[in-house]
């Protein structure tokens, strides 16, 4: 014989629970079989709902009516229903017995109290069966214990979600009306990832290391001391050219050399230690800003209309716009790292005494250069973004882009940016402000991606000390 299971289930497990095939029967999963009880006095509940309560409420009593039609139709009383789940034997039975237990604390005239003393009665004739009350019900819960029949609560997952009120039906209503509406306009999705990376950089060097190459330069390039006329100036006043084209040496003048000394020397060694304070700048232009971008797509039913792209930094740092070619035909990695050249000291000078008609004539073999950097008349492409003409050349409060008619459904837009810190050493923390306006949207999209970068530090003397023996063979 199989091992069955007597469920006795109130009006509840029928009305607010979903279909018997579908619900999850696991918990009786030491049976072979299951035997629904279906009592009278459930019947009477189910059938006083099927045109009253709420529309749910009616539909599942008319429901369950119809099951219950099918079991009045069969031969004993009892159909077999095949879960989805499980391969347990499910069947329902009707019983048309009254309720004949007695106990202090029923009172027969009350429909719950019905269900209990049925449903003892039965469990004390199937004395060998296990029987058990399947309910919700803290009431009939009581009157279960009260009488020593067993029972157990309507699993959770058998039970349908609270039935909307109202307001909530109505809050849904108009919620699908504005999708529907949404599908006729834009939808702009920003992706918020937050940008968090890590890069190297050159340090300023440091102020020993500063004063230990000027002190280099200054040993190997000193100041002139002799400003007498050189041989080479000598040997030439001598010579035929000069008398042809009346030419006369005039020795420097004291206020030349005063100079020389007071101001251009000084000048130029200052020039020198701003250039080597300065280089690690030239330097980091080699290995270039860090760069992130930033992702967005229309997702709605129409082109965005004049969009406009601002992207505001908030934080120790700024940003500034990369052209999608930028990055392949970038010439701001080439560096200037030479030390300024040394100035010679005043020894004279050759005076013309005519003019040279010819000396100054001007021939236009640049004119390629000038033609190449005439501005592109040519007119931009509707659906295509583009910078602002400041966004690209240098940082500011934002930067922004604008694009005439961005199309749905075209896939992702990515917009490119240095990050440029306010101070090397301090690294980089904030967040960047994406908005996003269009005519055509009913308000601006706005996103705050977070920004972290962790900058790392590379010594720049080896380079500047190369620049210094650069300058000392070539001037020393």
């Amino acid at each position: 014989m199989p091992k069955v299971a007597h469920i006795i289930p109130d009006t509840n497990v029928f009305l607010q629970c979903k279909p018997l095939k579908e619900l999850d029967w696991s918990l009786f999963s030491d049976y072979e079989e299951l035997l629904l009880i279906l009592t009278h006095p459930v019947v009477k509940e189910i059938d006083k709902h099927k045109n009253s309560g709420t529309k749910r409420l009616a539909k599942k009593a008319r429901t369950a009516n119809q099951l219950i039609g099918e079991i009045i139709d069969s031969t004993d009383n009892q159909i077999e229903i095949k879960p989805k789940s499980s391969d347990i034997i499910l069947k329902i039975k009707y019983i048309s017995a009254r309720p004949t237990y007695e106990h202090e604390s029923l009172d027969i005239n009350e429909n719950d109290d019905k269900i209990v003393s049925i449903a003892k009665a039965y469990s004390e004739a199937q004395a060998n069966e296990n029987v058990v009350l399947i309910t919700n019900d803290n009431g009939l819960i009581f009157k279960a214990k009260a009488v020593n029949l067993d029972f157990i609560r309507t699993p959770e997952t058998w039970k349908l979600p609270p039935e909307k009120d109202e307001s909530e039906k109505e809050f849904e209503r108009v919620k699908r009306e504005l999708e529907l509406l949404q599908q006729n306009y834009p939808k702009i999705v920003v992706e918020k990832k937050k940008r968090e990376f890590k890069k190297d950089y050159y340090s300023r060097l440091k102020p020993s290391e500063t004063e230990s190459l000027m002190e280099k330069i200054r040993t190997h390039i000193p100041m002139a001391t002799n400003f007498e006329q050189t041989e080479a100036d000598k040997a030439r006043a001598s010579s035929i050219d000069v008398l042809i084209h009346r030419q006369r040496f005039k020795p420097a003048t004291e206020e030349q050399i005063e100079e020389y000394k007071e101001k251009i020397f000084p000048r130029w060694l200052e020039r020198c230690q701003e250039k080597l304070e300065k280089l690690h700048s030239e330097l980091n232009k080699t290995i270039g800003f860090p760069t992130s971008s930033i992702s967005m797509e229309n997702i709605g039913g129409q082109p965005a209309k004049d969009v406009l792209v601002k992207l505001y930094p908030r934080g120790n740092f700024s940003i500034m716009g990369i052209g999608k070619s930028e990055s392949e035909n970038d010439d701001d990695s080439k560096v200037d790292l030479d030390l300024p050249t040394p100035p010679s000291p005043p020894r004279g000078v050759w005076h013309k005494l005519t003019i040279d008609p010819f000396s100054n004539n001007f021939v236009p073999n640049d004119l390629h250069r000038i033609y190449d950097r005439l501005p592109d008349f040519s007119p931009p492409e509707t659906d295509c973004f583009y910078w602002d003409s400041k966004s690209m050349t240098e940082p500011g409060g934002y930067i922004s882009l604008t694009c005439q008619s961005w199309r749905h459904g075209t896939g992702q837009e990515s917009f490119s940016f240095y990050l440029m810190p306010d101070d090397f050493d301090a690294g980089m923390t904030g967040s960047i402000t994406c908005e996003v306006h269009a005519t055509n949207l009913a308000s601006p999209i706005i996103e705050v991606i977070p920004v972290k970068v962790t900058l790392s530090r590379i010594s720049c003397y080896d380079n500047a000390s190369e620049s210094v023996s650069k300058l000392i063979m070539q001037n020393g």
